[in-house]
């Protein structure tokens, strides 16, 4: 019998090529069903948000003011994690009460942030950790993202399903995010700094975000952390925790499966300290509090110093905030007995 032209190409037979492009179909299909909203205690089972339920342990969700609370066992009963959920909810409140920062300069740092990640998102869903009061997950709906809001404190989760019931908001720790390549983008931002286990952290940012999307990162610059000290009058406990330099900020995105795309600094201001290229150059830190004068003289704000070259800011002021932008390129996946290794996807 005469060969048909794809057994001459592969040597296979029509029905054995059907069935492993079936095969191959079964395959994604089991995959894209362990993808999605999955259980945060023992991150096995995908989970729905209208049955928070775990098939795979005794782990259940709870609905609080219609806002799904995912949080694992240990989460909700260990002394040292309920003590931090108590300060970030008072954080919350005190922050709502009266804005911690400057809100102008906390909007400029959202509309920053937002451009890094797109101006056109039309299409992509993403997800904003530790949202906040929602100034960059506005940011990014404008852009036209289906955004989730996840937060570990309920009073910003409220208000911002009361501005809109439609918003997706959950109730989650940094370090134990319910999610599995269910994003093309997250957006983190100030959040790093503050959570206990960064490693379990980065492990979850990995998870959460698909094959080849993207992670927006932003923490503090070099901080000199002691003005978190209790001893000196700082209200909370368990703040910042620690700061990052550019080297180490690379370091533990490119060790956690991502590839950086770019690194930018921001956070400059003309009332805050001079930059570390003045130190112990006294004629040069006088040229530059001159120039510095001149332009406060002018007006200059936060603002303007963000919108111009990073490279001239960074002359005349110390950035207090770094931001990365990467791209997943690696699976984190867990050894049998211990150990993991990064796997290309």
């Amino acid at each position: 019998m005469e060969k048909k032209w794809w057994q001459n190409m592969t040597g296979r037979s029509e029905a054995e090529a059907e069935a492993e492009a079936e095969a191959e179909a079964e395959a994604e299909a089991e995959a894209e069903a362990k993808t999605g909203l999955i259980c945060p205690q023992c991150r096995e089972s995908v989970v729905q948000l209208e049955a928070l339920k775990c098939s795979s342990c005794d782990w259940e969700g709870e609905i609080v003011d219609g806002i799904p609370i995912l949080l694992s066992k240990r989460g909700k009963s260990d002394p040292l994690l309920n003590r931090y959920t108590q300060i970030y909810d008072q954080i919350a409140s005190d922050d709502m009460d009266d804005s911690i920062l400057e809100l102008d300069y906390v909007e400029m740092l959202a509309e920053r942030t937002a451009k890094i990640v797109g101006d056109n998102l039309a299409g992509q869903k993403g997800c904003d950790i530790g949202s906040g009061k929602g100034l960059l997950l506005n940011a990014l709906i404008k852009r036209g993202a289906e955004v989730t809001a996840v937060d570990i404190a309920l009073p910003y989760l409220k208000r911002l399903k009361k501005k809109d019931e439609t918003l997706e908001c959950i109730l989650a720790n940094a370090e134990e995010m319910p999610f599995r390549e269910r994003f093309d983008f997250v957006t983190c931002t100030d959040v790093m700094e503050h959570v206990l286990n960064v490693s379990n952290f980065l492990y979850c940012l990995n998870e959460a975000v698909k094959p080849g999307g993207l992670a927006v990162i932003r923490v503090p610059y070099r901080e000199n952390l002691l003005g978190y000290s209790t001893y000196l009058g700082c209200s909370y406990d368990l703040v910042h925790l620690r700061s990052y330099t550019e080297e180490l900020l690379r370091d533990s995105m490119v060790g956690a499966g991502f590839e950086i795309d770019a690194i930018n600094y921001g956070g400059f201001s003309l009332s805050l300290h001079l930059p570390r290229s003045c130190d112990d150059k006294p004629e040069y830190a006088a040229d530059i509090t001159k120039i510095r004068k001149i332009l406060q003289d002018r007006g200059i704000s936060y603002s303007d110093l963000d919108d111009m070259p990073e490279w001239f800011a960074k002359q005349i002021c110390r950035p207090y905030e770094i931001t990365v932008s990467a791209r997943k390129t690696h699976r984190i996946e867990i050894k049998e007995g211990a150990g993991f290794e990064l796997v290309p996807v």
